[in-house]
């Protein structure tokens, strides 16, 4: 397993990930939100340009990586507050990017809190799915920094630039948002909270799923183990069948990105500027396509993370050869999990989760 000697990582979104944790497609058609789009992109070409312009690619990307999750949130509020939840996804991401990197040291401090942060997170999708995206974007930045391990100084680092690109992020959002108008929501529609025993349930499962998952990872010697417990924790429901069509739509997207993003960094290779304009443009094509399909955007994801960690110096076939096993095992995993005491939760499906 490659730690925190390979300087080459860059946060994965998103999260996301991703942002690979974004709002899964609402609809079965491709429908683009221009305002989501535009009013997120500026951010993320400042930190890029910045890190070009001062030779400091890695930070700007991680800048950036932040950047990129915070912009989900120009669609997204806080008990009706939109201030609230880049601030507070924010702040999240940048506690969880210090205490990962501080736990990945180790690997039994390592699981031990990513199947915590994993397990919290599965609960709070069984009572507020609000709240669940934001702890979906904290412990993506948790196993991410947990992979790229350091001591104290090397996680104040990090926590340092993943808050910044999430505050710089916020506050251009919130300005333009002040000039231009918000964006249409995309936040799931209310919902009763389960019963507690079913939180506990669906909480405890994805602890399993999640660890489970990172420790297959690191166990396979996947240099980028941290995308198992991610996809893990992303397509894991408590339903089997609603697991099984996210794995699917997530595997297909992961793919087409895949494919995307290795001919642009093939046909970019050595234009640092074209890389970063790919990123940018990827991005936006992300903010702008989260009421699509889930297969599409996560897509668009897969081709801003692939890219990132390409404009950062990492090689890109390995890179993507990485990413498609790690799903690969992260998707069996949850399925897997989602095979344990399945069950179909009684309350009324969000339009998030609706194919």
């Amino acid at each position: 397993m490659v730690k925190g000697g390979d300087k080459r990582g860059v946060e994965d979104g998103h999260p996301a990930i991703p942002p690979t944790g974004a709002s899964p497609g609402r609809t079965g058609a491709v429908s683009f939100d221009w305002r989501s789009a535009l009013l997120a992109m500026p951010a993320i070409a400042l930190l890029l340009g910045g890190g070009l312009l001062g030779s400091d690619i890695l930070s700007a990307s991680i800048l950036a990586g932040s950047a990129f999750s915070v912009g989900f949130t120009a669609s997204r509020e806080v008990a009706g507050r939109r201030w609230a939840m880049p601030v507070l996804t924010t702040v999240a991401m940048t506690l969880a990017a210090f205490s990962g990197t501080l736990a990945g040291r180790q690997p039994i401090p390592e699981l031990v809190l990513v199947s915590l942060a994993g397990g919290a997170t599965g609960a709070l999708a069984t009572r507020n799915m609000t709240y669940w995206w934001i702890g979906l974007q904290a412990t993506i930045a948790l196993v991410v920094a947990a992979h790229f391990a350091g001591d104290t100084a090397a996680a104040m680092h990090r926590a340092v630039l993943v808050g910044a690109g999430g505050a710089v992020q916020g506050a251009l959002l919130l300005a333009a948002m002040r000039l231009f108008g918000a964006p249409a929501l995309v936040a799931p529609a209310p919902a009763t909270p389960a019963p507690w025993r079913d939180t506990g349930l669906h909480g405890l499962r994805a602890a399993v799923c999640v660890g489970g998952a990172l420790a297959a990872a690191h166990a396979f010697g996947l240099s980028h183990a941290y995308w198992a417990p991610t996809t893990a924790l992303i397509v894991l429901k408590p339903g089997l069948r609603d697991t099984g069509w996210r794995g699917l739509e997530r595997l297909a997207g992961t793919t087409a990105g895949l494919v995307l993003a290795t001919g642009f960094a093939l046909m970019f290779a050595g234009q640092p500027w074209l890389l970063a304009a790919t990123v940018v443009l990827a991005a936006g094509a992300a903010f702008g396509l989260q009421r699509a399909r889930y297969a599409v955007l996560t897509s668009a994801i897969t081709v801003t993370a692939l890219m990132l960690t390409v404009l950062a110096g990492a090689p890109v076939l390995s890179t993507d050869v990485d990413r498609l096993a790690a799903t690969l095992l992260g998707g069996a995993v949850a399925l897997l999990g989602a095979g344990l005491a399945p069950r179909r939760l009684p309350w009324r499906r969000s339009a998030d989760d609706r194919a």
